[in-house]
């Protein structure tokens, strides 16, 4: 018998810091976790928590509001 077991979302960004760990967990990188921020007009800076789920959803949490966006 074979168990599906889902990934936790991790939290790529906590407090305006890249979480290098978690994000390879995620299979991304920095170079992606980049990108993903100049789309949503973000610094890494504004960013109180980031994180990516098993289907790669983002979850953004800025200082000023709160948004979710799928990629």
């Amino acid at each position: 018998m074979k168990l599906n077991i889902e990934k936790p979302a991790q939290s790529v960004i906590m407090d305006g810091v890249i979480q290098d760990e978690p994000l390879a967990a995620a299979g991304r990188g920095r170079g992606w976790l980049h990108k993903e921020l100049v789309k949503l007009g973000v610094t890494k800076e504004n960013v109180i928590l980031k994180q990516v789920d098993k289907h790669g959803e983002l979850t953004v949490d800025l200082y000023d509001r709160s948004f979710r966006i799928c990629v």
